[in-house]
């Protein structure tokens, strides 16, 4: 069933779509169109999607089965297709949109015959016509969210109220490109949800944000311009529902910032809806992080011993760094004292074999001490981290991720680097100091013989 095939039935004849059925009246019946009408009943029995009759004007049925008679040709018919149960399948885009203008959640499976992309929110798959005449439609379960979200804009008719969804992420997109009839259809819907008040007579919706002021927006259900703010408005809406707490809080700061917009900007607030969104988007972010700030003590207590925790643990780490350098010199002075002595005494005193056994134990406490104290410290940072991360989610959920990272790990880390830079010095000059002792070794060995 191509697309041009399906538009000229639709332009040959008056029709009508509903849940259960699409009914064509005034078709005149000639050969062509017969063959065709017989194609997609084949297609539609054999895809179990329900079934075609013709009706003609005598009342008399025209079985798709027969074969073509001449007497066939002139006649004016009614063409009916009877979807199956539980099968949701659209034929038009005028019926897409008075079936989803009306539905309050999207929950289920459907075959959209004029759509040539599949798309999917987090409730429902919509299936392209390739995909349903590759029966690609049954293979597949579809998982349904079952979320409840509470929902604070208020419908003022009953209108509003069947309009209203009750699940934002069932009206959002995976892939932001949708299809313009679903983002013109779903951005009304995701207008309604960050909104104040939701008012609907037939086709005329107003929204309202409530705030210092009101901010009041009038626009048509199925004819509007709101597609290309769809992405804008996902956004706004994940941002309010998506963590399901403190709705209520973020709902309203939104609604504050739209009201505290300029009279130009709200003047204009449907058509610059795709570049306005975002703005407001951020600015309630902000005074949500400043509200969290000024109303929650527990907040400020959290966030002061959390910099006194950094400090302390910035502190052992300059503490190893201090250790690992006087290491350096309590080990240099011994190397120094022990071969001060070794020049010092006479040599015919003692054997030259327990000087070497002596040479090479400092070497082996040199290698020994360095390792000991510097992995110390690899081992505190990394266990250190290792904590931070495990308690995050429990004492510093307050916080985003980015500025965990920033005020937590990023200083700690910027400590640890200075730690291993120094590290890399140290082992230099115990590297120079073992090597000076092995260079001892071998100079007396060679005096001895």
């Amino acid at each position: 069933m191509s697309t041009l095939s399906l538009n000229k039935l639709l332009s040959r004849a008056d029709f009508a779509e509903n849940e259960t059925s699409v009914i064509f009246t005034g078709i005149r019946l000639d050969e062509r169109l017969f063959r065709f009408l017989q194609s997609i009943d084949e297609k539609i029995k054999t895809l179990e999607l329900g079934f075609l009759q013709i009706i003609d004007q005598y009342g008399e049925d025209i079985l798709l089965d027969d074969v073509w008679q001449p007497f066939f040709l002139g006649r004016v018919c009614r063409l009916s297709f009877q979807k199956k149960v539980g099968c949701n399948i659209i034929i038009s885009e005028h019926y897409f949109n008075q079936f989803f203008q009306s539905a309050k959640e999207v929950n289920s499976d459907y075959c959209i015959v004029f759509n040539n992309e599949i798309f999917e929110t987090d409730g429902a798959i919509f299936w392209s016509r390739n995909a349903i005449l590759n029966n690609k439609h049954n293979q597949l379960d579809n998982i349904r969210l079952q979320t409840e979200y509470n929902i604070h804009s208020i419908a003022l008719n009953d209108e509003a109220f069947n309009f209203l969804p009750i699940n934002y992420s069932q009206w959002v997109a995976k892939n932001t490109n949708a299809p313009a009839f679903w983002s013109k259809i779903a951005s009304c819907k995701l207008l309604c949800l960050i909104s104040t008040e939701v008012l609907l007579r037939e086709e005329e919706l107003q929204v309202s944000f409530r705030g210092d002021r009101r901010v009041t927006i009038l626009t048509n259900v199925l004819h509007n311009n709101l597609a290309a703010s769809y992405p804008s408005l996902c956004c706004i809406a994940k941002w309010i529902y998506q963590e399901n707490r403190e709705v209520e809080i973020r709902h309203s700061i939104f609604n504050n910032q739209v009201c505290f917009a300029s009279i130009s900007d709200t003047n204009s607030l449907l058509e610059n809806l795709s570049y306005l969104g975002p703005v407001f988007l951020e600015n309630s972010k902000l005074a949500y992080k400043y509200y969290l700030v000024d109303n929650n003590k527990d907040f400020i207590k959290s966030l002061t011993d959390l910099n006194k925790t950094l400090f302390e643990h910035m502190s052992k780490i300059r503490q190893n760094t201090v250790d690992l350098v006087n290491n350096l010199w309590r080990d240099f002075t011994t190397a120094f004292g022990l071969l001060i002595i070794n020049f010092s005494l006479k040599k015919p005193d003692i054997s030259a074999h327990f000087w070497d056994i002596l040479l090479v134990g400092l070497v082996v406490y040199l290698i020994v001490s360095f390792s000991l104290n510097s992995s110390i410290g690899f081992w505190f940072y990394s266990k250190l981290k290792d904590s931070l991360i495990d308690i995050r989610t429990r004492l510093y959920a307050y916080l985003p991720e980015d500025d965990f990272q920033k005020f937590a790990l990023a200083p700690l880390r910027k400590s640890q680097n200075k730690f291993r830079s120094t590290v890399w010095w140290i082992a230099g000059a115990y590297g120079s100091i073992i090597a000076f002792v092995l260079n001892m070794i071998k100079f007396e060995n060679l005096k001895f013989w």
